[in-house]
Protein backbone atom coordinates (compact mmCIF):
# COMPACT_ATOMS: atom_id res chain seq x y z
CA UNK A 1 0.00 0.00 0.00
CA UNK A 2 2.68 2.62 0.65
CA UNK A 3 5.00 1.14 -1.42
CA UNK A 4 4.63 3.65 -3.91
CA UNK A 5 5.46 6.46 -2.16
CA UNK A 6 8.50 8.43 -2.59
CA UNK A 7 11.68 6.97 -0.64
CA UNK A 8 11.86 10.77 1.53
CA UNK A 9 7.99 9.42 2.68
CA UNK A 10 9.13 5.79 3.64
CA UNK A 11 12.39 7.02 5.20
CA UNK A 12 9.87 9.99 7.03
CA UNK A 13 7.20 7.22 8.65
CA UNK A 14 9.97 4.93 9.61
CA UNK A 15 11.49 7.95 11.47
CA UNK A 16 7.82 8.30 13.08
CA UNK A 17 7.16 5.11 13.95
CA UNK A 18 10.83 4.61 15.83
CA UNK A 19 9.82 7.43 17.91
CA UNK A 20 6.35 5.76 18.50
CA UNK A 21 8.41 2.62 19.44
CA UNK A 22 11.13 4.44 21.77
CA UNK A 23 8.26 6.17 23.85
CA UNK A 24 6.37 2.89 24.08
CA UNK A 25 9.71 1.14 25.07
CA UNK A 26 10.18 3.54 27.86
CA UNK A 27 7.04 3.11 29.32
CA UNK A 28 7.10 -0.88 29.34
CA UNK A 29 10.66 -0.29 31.13
CA UNK A 30 9.15 2.02 33.83
CA UNK A 31 6.19 -0.21 34.49
CA UNK A 32 8.44 -3.36 34.78
CA UNK A 33 10.49 -1.38 37.42
CA UNK A 34 7.52 -0.03 39.31
CA UNK A 35 6.01 -3.34 39.71
CA UNK A 36 9.13 -5.43 40.28
CA UNK A 37 10.56 -6.54 44.11
CA UNK A 38 12.41 -3.29 45.62
CA UNK A 39 14.84 -6.29 45.93
CA UNK A 40 14.88 -7.43 42.31
CA UNK A 41 14.89 -4.65 40.50
CA UNK A 42 18.26 -5.06 39.13
CA UNK A 43 18.15 -8.51 38.10
CA UNK A 44 14.64 -7.51 36.21
CA UNK A 45 15.75 -5.01 34.44
CA UNK A 46 19.03 -6.57 34.14
CA UNK A 47 16.64 -9.71 32.27
CA UNK A 48 14.59 -7.01 30.22
CA UNK A 49 17.55 -5.76 28.65
CA UNK A 50 18.66 -9.21 27.90
CA UNK A 51 15.65 -10.66 26.47
CA UNK A 52 15.03 -7.16 24.73
CA UNK A 53 18.74 -6.87 23.13
CA UNK A 54 18.50 -10.41 22.62
CA UNK A 55 14.81 -10.35 20.47
CA UNK A 56 16.81 -7.08 18.67
CA UNK A 57 19.52 -9.75 17.77
CA UNK A 58 17.34 -12.95 16.53
CA UNK A 59 14.84 -11.44 15.05
CA UNK A 60 16.52 -10.21 11.69
CA UNK A 61 18.02 -13.79 12.03
CA UNK A 62 14.65 -15.64 11.95
CA UNK A 63 13.07 -12.93 9.37
CA UNK A 64 16.28 -13.62 6.92
CA UNK A 65 15.88 -17.71 7.28
CA UNK A 66 11.96 -17.61 6.90
CA UNK A 67 11.97 -14.94 4.10
CA UNK A 68 14.81 -17.83 2.14
CA UNK A 69 12.90 -20.83 3.39
CA UNK A 70 9.63 -19.24 2.26
CA UNK A 71 11.44 -18.91 -1.55
CA UNK A 72 13.68 -15.59 -1.42
CA UNK A 73 13.11 -12.08 -2.25
CA UNK A 74 11.34 -12.61 -4.95
CA UNK A 75 8.08 -14.30 -4.18
CA UNK A 76 5.59 -12.29 -2.38
CA UNK A 77 4.63 -15.04 0.05
CA UNK A 78 7.26 -15.21 1.42
CA UNK A 79 7.81 -12.26 2.59
CA UNK A 80 3.93 -12.42 4.29
CA UNK A 81 5.57 -15.24 6.08
CA UNK A 82 8.56 -13.22 7.10
CA UNK A 83 6.50 -10.85 8.59
CA UNK A 84 4.49 -13.32 9.90
CA UNK A 85 6.86 -15.03 11.90
CA UNK A 86 7.59 -11.46 13.73
CA UNK A 87 4.22 -11.62 15.42
CA UNK A 88 4.12 -14.86 16.32
CA UNK A 89 5.40 -14.72 19.57
CA UNK A 90 3.13 -12.15 20.37
CA UNK A 91 0.18 -13.65 19.33
CA UNK A 92 1.00 -16.30 21.68
CA UNK A 93 2.25 -13.72 24.16
CA UNK A 94 -0.98 -13.82 26.66
CA UNK A 95 -0.95 -17.74 26.40
CA UNK A 96 2.04 -17.62 28.00
CA UNK A 97 1.41 -14.97 30.75
CA UNK A 98 -1.76 -16.57 31.77
CA UNK A 99 0.14 -19.76 32.70
CA UNK A 100 2.17 -18.14 35.38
Amino acid sequence: MLSGLPWYAIVGLSFFMLSLHMGDSSALTSGMVANSDPSMRGASMALHSMLGFGAGFLAPLAFGAVLDAGGGNASPGAWMLAYASLGVFGVFAPMFLRLR
